[in-house]
Parts: C-alpha cells; structure tokens; sequence
C-alpha cells in the first residue's frame, strides 16, 4: 500500500476523483457538504490539483463544524411544546436545563434551548398563535422568522384556523414546515378502554392522521404533512421518521451537526447518526491521504491517545460517555454495570493496557470496506480506529436501547 504514495500527482487525482464521485453516489441526498463545494472539489480534480481540492474539503467541513441551525416549535397551549422540545435535545423534564413544562402556557416570548453537547443546535421555543398577545398577523415578525430553518407546529388535537394561517405564512417565506400531532398514546390508551374487544392500534393512528390531514386540506394548507409522537415515549411512533426528514431536508452543511445532536433512542436514529459520521470520516481520509498526514502503517501502542480520544468522542454523540449512563441508570433503579450487560465498548474503558491492545489486534481483521465504501488508497490507521470505534460504538447504543426496554419493563410491573 505504501507504493501508491509515490505515484504521480495526475494518477492520485484520478484516484481520487474516481473516489470522490463514487461517494457522491452513495450517499446521493443526504450529503453533508453543499453542492458549491462539491462542484469546486470536481472541478479541481479533473484538473489534476487534489491540493485545491482537499482544501475545499477542509473548508467545506470547517463551514459545517461552526453553522448554526435554528429550529422554531410553536402552537396551542398545552400540546407539549416544551416536552417536545426536551425530547429533541435528549434532556429529561426534570433536568436543570430543561424546557420547564406545565398544564398551564409557560412561554410568554420566543426562548432559545441549545443542545448539550452540540451547542450550535438551538430550538426555539415560540408563544402559542392566536391569543391577543400574538395574533396571527404580527406574529411572523415578532418571533423572527426569518433565523429559523424550519418550523413545527405541535396540537394535541386537532389543528385550528390559526395554525393553517400560520402554515401559509411560512410556506410563502419558503420555509419547511412539519405538522406533529402530540399526546397520541393519550388517545390510543382511551380508545382502548371505549372499545376493548375490537381496539386496533394501526387503524386508531390513521384515524387520527387522516383527520389531522382533512382539517387542513380543508384549511387550504398546500401539502401538509403530519407525524404522530408522544413526549412520554419519543422512540415510538413517528419521531424517528421526522428526525430524519428533519434532516434529510436541511442545507446539506447543516445535516451533519443536527443529525448528531438528536437522541439515540431508535435503532434507525443511531444508523443515521453512523451513516453522516462515515460521511466525515470519509472525507478527512482524502485529505490526510492528499496531504501526507498519515501513512497507512498498522495500529501500534503509540496510537493509545488517538484511540482514547475517538471512543471518547464517539460515546458522547452516542449518550454512552458515564455522564448519561448514570443517568440512565438512576432514572431505571439500575446500577450502572446491569445498564452495561452485553455492551463491548465497555471493556474498552479501563485503563488496563490489556484492553487497548486486544481492540488493536482486532483491528487487524476488521475490513473497512464491510462498513463504508472507502477506497483502499486512503485507508489509513487513523480511518482503520474511527470506523472500527464507531462501528462498535453504534452497536452498544442499540445494546442500550434494548436493556433500557427490559429494565424500564421492569420498573414499570414493579410500579403497576
């Protein structure tokens, strides 16, 4: 492999733009990096100058790092706004930094909630439509529209004359709009009790979806489109699908950070959150591979602190750092360890240099190509740590998800 590092400057463009248009095609409309780039990056290689062009990658990626993302949630008092909002940050109701929620309206002017752990992803929590405080007509300009990048508008029943003139509103400013129907366990959970013998879970949800369309078709609303969640149980339901279209429809450099900052508590959301993550890890292996920066040598003992660092990185994005383990185990009545059964990351934790040299000797089995269509010229040890660490990083958050369902089971019969 070290042999294609002297290769001439014309082959190693070729390389790497057969390469780069491969994972264009891959990754096809969920791209993390613009398409003003993209066109710059092609350009530069047909040309033969990879250096350009992986300096538009840098900065590309330096753009995505430091983008802000503002998303607006707004509608009738008591739809769940602020649980809602809690929700999409992965806070609990009852943490110190989250949205305060109540039976009564709590929120009198536009408030802003940055994520955790990706500060540059804001929600804003705006005032309900419609009241003599806000009506519908000033409301766009009193909570700036214009800083958002999308807009959602909760009702825990159905949607009103305000909410379809609000729907108009943004549609003229081009902006993407996501109706979502709180609080649907609450209907399915009455239903149930109203008709025990023929109750049927599929068929409540549509009724419910299909009302919530009619009411605004007949409003005049162009193309709405509504998903049904519940504050309580979020990785239920439809939250999953609309984190994805979420970001899916997003500016491309705005995909990455919001896609990371949603929590992992749908098997889908933690492949999604691998898939942008491969996306970067990709493309930082072009410029290292362009710029010299690694040499593709095998994982040795020096490389300890690269290793550290990735899984340390890796757990955070993935809520496994301890913090949210505690967490997780003190809201479960769990110890830590229990919380941990079956999760591999785990022995990779400890200090013990036993651990660190077992996972490097994997290493030298793992392929690469399995997981992510990265071309063999740029695979590199540092590529070889990051896509084997977040590979089994990814896989430890369903572990996680699949223990949480077994204690909060538990804890639930013991509460019944």
């Amino acid at each position: 492999m070290g042999k294609l590092f002297s290769k001439s400057s014309k082959t190693k463009a070729q390389d790497i733009s057969s390469a780069f248009d491969e994972f264009l095609k891959n990754v096809k409309n969920e791209r993390i990096i613009p398409q003003k780039y993209i066109t710059m990056i092609q350009s530069y290689l047909k040309r033969g100058d990879t250096r350009r062009a992986v300096y538009v990658i840098r900065d590309a990626l330096k753009e995505i790092e430091k983008v802000p993302i503002n998303v607006a949630v707004t509608g009738e008092a008591g739809a769940g706004k602020s649980s809602f909002i809690n929700a999409l940050r992965g806070v609990r109701n009852d943490e110190d930094n989250a949205a305060p929620t109540g039976v009564i309206q709590t929120t009198e002017e536009r408030v802003s909630y940055k994520h955790p752990v990706i500060s540059n992803v804001v929600i804003w929590d705006l005032p309900g439509t419609g009241t003599v405080t806000f009506p519908a007509q000033k409301y766009p300009k009193e909570m700036k529209f214009d800083e958002y990048d999308c807009f959602i508008i909760l009702s825990c029943t159905r949607f009103k004359k305000n909410d379809a003139q609000l729907a108009k509103l943004i549609h003229k400013m081009k902006k993407n709009l996501y109706f979502v129907r709180t609080k649907v366990d609450n209907d399915l959970h009455n239903q149930k009790l109203c008709k025990p013998n023929n109750f049927n879970r599929d068929h409540v949800l549509q009724l419910i979806q299909d009302d919530c369309l009619q009411h605004l078709k007949k409003a005049e609303v162009a193309d709405p489109r509504v998903f049904l969640i519940s504050n309580l149980d979020v990785s239920d339901y439809d939250f999953s699908e609309l984190a994805h279209t979420l970001s899916r429809e997003l500016p491309a450099q705005k995909r990455l950070n919001f896609m990371l900052s949603l929590p992992s508590i749908t098997n889908k959301i933690i492949e999604h959150k691998m898939k942008v993550l491969m996306q970067k890890i990709w493309l930082e292996a072009i410029i290292d591979f362009v710029l010299g920066i690694f040499s593709p040598e095998s994982i040795n003992d020096n490389d300890e602190g690269m290793f550290r660092d990735t899984l340390n990185k890796f757990r955070i994005l993935f809520s496994l750092d301890d913090t949210s383990l505690r967490r997780m185990a003190q809201n479960l009545k769990v110890s830590v360890e229990e919380l941990k059964l079956g999760m591999k990351s785990a022995h990779l934790l400890t200090c013990e240099k036993g651990n660190y040299q077992n996972s490097t000797n994997t290493l030298k089995y793992f392929s690469v190509s399995e997981h992510i269509l990265i071309p063999s010229i740029c695979i590199t040890k540092k590529v070889l740590v990051q896509v084997y660490v977040l590979y089994l990083v990814a896989e430890d958050a369903k572990t996680l998800l699949k223990n949480e369902k077994i204690f909060r089971y538990y804890v639930d019969s013991l509460q019944a």
